[in-house]
């Protein structure tokens, strides 16, 4: 038996192995809508989010604040009292990126009378000043 000879469109059909520019310029156009609908909310979304890893940071900070000050015998947190001393010793509460917030800055104990007990854990937002709205706003606990 003789094998079929095939003709020289079937031979192109049975040996295609590569994309047309046809077929890659629509894919890339698909891939283009769809970023431009999804970059946007994710994006949006992102000073939300670091304000709230920052209040469950402050929380923490505050919470490990007050077992500072009953394993110390103090009733008021210091006037020079520093984040960054939970994060040292042998038996350190916290790491010291634990004290940072989500843009960089360490959190700063407020002890003018503030707050429940006199004192207030405070990061002052994405622009590091106090006040302000939105990703700006500052997270205190």
């Amino acid at each position: 038996m003789k094998p079929v000879k095939q003709t020289r469109t079937q031979h192109r059909r049975t040996h295609r192995r590569a994309f047309t520019l046809v077929e890659v310029i629509v894919v890339v156009t698909i891939i283009a809508l769809l970023a431009t609908i999804v970059v946007p909310n994710v994006f949006g979304n992102l000073g939300s989010s670091r304000q709230k890893v920052a209040a469950q940071k402050a929380a923490t900070i505050r919470q490990q604040i007050s077992i500072y000050l009953m394993n110390n015998n103090l009733s008021t947190v210091p006037d020079d009292f520093e984040v960054s001393e939970l994060t040292t010793g042998t038996s350190a509460p916290l790491r010291p990126k634990d004290v940072v917030d989500p843009w960089g800055r360490e959190f700063i104990v407020d002890v003018s009378g503030s707050g429940a007990n006199g004192w207030q854990v405070v990061s002052f937002g994405a622009d590091g000043e106090p006040g302000g709205e939105e990703e700006n706003a500052d997270v205190i606990d």
